[in-house]
């Protein structure tokens, strides 16, 4: 955001700049950016937006954004409903029982949590 002036914003569209990292480096230098500056870039992860940052400073700082990060977690607690716990074995018998995929989707849910807020839930009480 520039001291002066209103902030704009970059979209990147893949087939609609054939020089993106030119038109990159054209609104970043409009919004007031030094040519060493550390910029940090909110992307939704895939490759080709990777790329686009290492163009202007290799030591950018890229974040993923929420909606992605919340994506990849649903994707991962759709995948736990399936875990199955292993059978019972004599060795095992003196352990209780563990429900494999409720335990991973409530440290599915930890991991969202501290996440979103920074810091992590309390332990429900024993």
């Amino acid at each position: 955001m520039p001291d002066k002036g209103p902030a704009k914003s970059f979209g990147f569209v893949q087939t609609y700049d054939a020089k993106p990292k030119r038109r990159l480096f054209e609104v970043l230098s409009s919004q007031g950016m030094q040519a060493s500056q550390q910029v940090t870039f909110i992307t939704d992860g895939g490759d080709d937006v990777r790329d686009l940052p290492l163009y202007l400073n290799p030591q950018a700082e890229q974040l993923l954004d929420w909606f992605h990060v919340t994506m990849r977690l649903t994707v991962m607690a759709n995948m736990a409903k399936s875990l199955r716990s292993p059978p019972a074995d004599d060795d095992l018998a003196r352990c209780p029982s563990v429900d494999l995929a409720a335990s991973v989707a409530k440290e599915l849910g930890r991991l969202k949590w501290y996440l979103w807020a920074g810091l992590t839930p309390p332990l429900p009480s024993a």
